[in-house]
This record gives structure tokens, sequence and C-alpha cells, in this order.
């Protein structure tokens, strides 16, 4: 998405109409940090976009010298198929729960159908989850869900800048002590299950999520700063569609031909 010096939308990667005019700085504070002093910065978020459901955004600033010209807006939408293959990435179940108002709620789940999502959200709303800890983080509870015992940990999301969004991640511990024939093995598991989950949703996020984002970031940056040349080169499963699209919008923009898989 392309925005004008006040943060409203000019044009769109698809559907290069729709939301003209829209006014994302007033909307989002995410846009509104971006743009904020003489020459703004780059800022990642999470946002409810309308219909779309909530998206994980990055907002680079376009200057010119030495003003703020305008500015970039990359976002890919948090989907059920999203938790399901970083659940499997990282061999537990994975769930993103975002912070609407007073209430909470459960935009994807790797973990069983829509009623382990209903489920999830019931809790996540009841006095025993804490409220706020759910987006900051917290110790190791456990849930029942569907049926099943589950180990979980409470994650915040990375670059997060109005901490909205928080991670879940699960493991069954009705599967991990089916096999146990003592007293002390559940509790082994349950500690070994917590450190697994904690060391690997890290590390899966590191090198996953925020690597890329990162890499996203710095290629716009390149970009709108004046080396119209650059082309973004992110191979990713979720983003790569949206650096296509990137590097076909900038060449159409700057009428360099569809140039959208060179590495600049």
């Amino acid at each position: 998405m392309l925005l004008n010096a006040e943060g409203r939308v000019l044009a769109r990667n698809a559907e290069r109409n729709l939301d003209a005019g829209r006014d994302l700085r007033t909307e989002f504070a995410a846009v509104r940090q971006a743009f904020d002093g003489a020459t703004g910065h780059s800022v990642r978020d999470f946002i409810r976009y309308g219909d779309q459901g909530w998206m994980e955004i990055a907002v680079v600033p376009v200057i010119a010298e030495g003003r703020i010209r305008g500015g970039v807006l990359a976002g890919f939408a948090v989907a059920d198929s999203a938790a399901r293959n970083d659940g499997e990435r990282i061999s537990v179940g994975v769930g993103y729960i975002f912070r609407e108002g007073n209430r909470y709620t459960v935009q994807s789940l790797s973990v069983g159908s829509q009623r382990e999502k209903e489920e999830l959200v019931a809790w996540a709303n009841s006095p025993a989850a804490g409220g706020e800890q759910l987006i900051r983080g917290r110790s190791e509870v456990r849930l029942r869900l569907g049926g099943q015992d589950y180990l979980a940990r409470m994650m915040p999301m990375p670059g997060a800048f109005t901490q909205q969004a928080g991670a879940i991640v699960l493991r069954s511990l009705t599967e991990a002590q089916a096999p146990a024939g003592n007293v002390a093995f559940p509790v082994l598991a349950t500690m070994l299950l917590g450190l697994a989950m904690a060391i690997g949703y890290n590390l899966y996020v590191a090198q996953y999520f925020e690597k890329p984002i990162e890499q996203i970031e710095e290629g716009l940056l390149t970009i709108v700063n004046g080396n119209t040349q650059h082309r973004i080169n992110v191979e990713h499963a979720e983003l790569g569609g949206i650096v296509y699209r990137i590097n076909q919008l900038v060449a159409s923009l700057t009428g360099e031909g569809d140039e959208s898989s060179d590495g600049g």
C-alpha cells in the first residue's frame, strides 16, 4: 500500500483504488508512530483491518529533502493456515490471541477445530487467564481443549508496537503422558515440554518470522529513499507473494518493467 504524506491511501498492489483516501494515520497508532517527527521511522505491528481481520504490518516512511513525503505499508493476514504451518514447523500447537477492547479473540489456532478455538476464547476471557498477561506473556498454564489436557505458554508477539497481540504455544499432555508407567513421568514430561516450547518458539520466531520481515523493511527503506533499481529478494512461504507484489508495484511506478525477482 502506498500512503501520502498525511497517511492516506494512494494505491494498493491489488485493486489499486480500493480504500483510496482512507486515513490510516488517524485510524492506526502504528502508522502515526511511523510518521511521527521530521523523518519518522519504520514500525511493525498487528492491526485489525476491517473484514480482512488481523494483519501483521510493516510501515516505512518515504523521506525526501529531509521531510516525510509518504510511506509504504506491507502486511499479511494472520489466518488459521498460518497457525497450522507454524505449528508443524516447531512441532507444537500454535494460536494467536488478540485484544479487542476489553475482550480477547483467537484469530487462528492449529489445534483441533472450531470447538477448540471457542474453548480457548472462553478461557482467554475468564479470570483464570489473567487478562493483560495474555499479551505480555506468563508462565505455563494447563488447559483442557477438545477433551485433551494441554500445557500452554503465552508469548508476546515480536514487533507489536501497540501490544495487542500474543501467541500461545501448546503441547498435549494427554499424548505425552500416555506411555507413562509411573507417577514421576508426568511431572518430568511437563517440565521438559514447557522448556521445549519456550526454546522452540523463540528460535522459530527469530529465524522464520522476524528475519524476513526485517529484510523486507530494509528493502523498502532502500527503495523509498532513492534506489529504485533495488528489488527485494526474500524466499518465504507466507511472505513470498507479498514480496513479489511489492517488486511488481515498484517496477510499475518507476516505469522500469516487471523485474520482480532480482536482488538489489
